[in-house]
């Protein structure tokens, strides 16, 4: 035989404890207070990490998923910070040796150095003038990053 309950309305304390314990929870069911724990203990990540090379199944712990990708949106913010200062620092330094003096260095007595401008430049120098050298290091990034993309066979989008 099946009885029937009738809910009893929730007290002013039950309310409030439902409410706040819907408030810590995030759309996978995640109890959130415990991803901040981990998240501020590079300890306790240092933990999972070494857990997870023996044990598989952690890598699927939904706690643990919302970790890593806490972890992985802060390390994006940390990215950006760093190169936003880096490409600042760099226009710094630009404009401060186009303010100076042209600064150039003197090929003229190897042909080797001569001979590699030309092929870099199409055209004869006996110097290398500042501009030139950062025309050559953004010409050796592009080739390293063709480079890599060759070795991991990435095909570029």
């Amino acid at each position: 035989m099946i009885k029937e309950f009738k809910r009893e309305p929730l007290g002013q304390d039950a309310s409030v404890i439902e409410i706040h314990s819907e408030e810590t929870k995030n759309e996978s069911n995640v109890d959130m207070r415990e991803v901040e724990n981990i998240f501020t203990s590079p300890k306790k990540i240092e933990d999972i990490i070494e857990k997870s090379k023996t044990d598989a199944t952690l890598l699927s712990n939904k706690t643990y998923i919302e970790v890593f990708k806490k972890v992985i949106a802060e390390n994006q913010k940390q990215i950006s910070l760093l190169e936003e200062s880096i490409v600042e620092e760099k226009n710094k330094i630009y404009k401060k040796v186009s303010k100076q003096d042209p600064v150039s260095v003197d090929i003229s007595d190897s042909n080797a150095l001569k001979t590699h401008y030309v092929e870099v430049f199409g055209k004869r120098s006996k110097s290398i003038s500042f501009e030139d050298y950062v025309a050559l290091l953004e010409l050796k990034k592009l080739l390293e990053v063709d480079e890599q993309k060759g070795i991991l066979g990435v095909a570029e989008i």
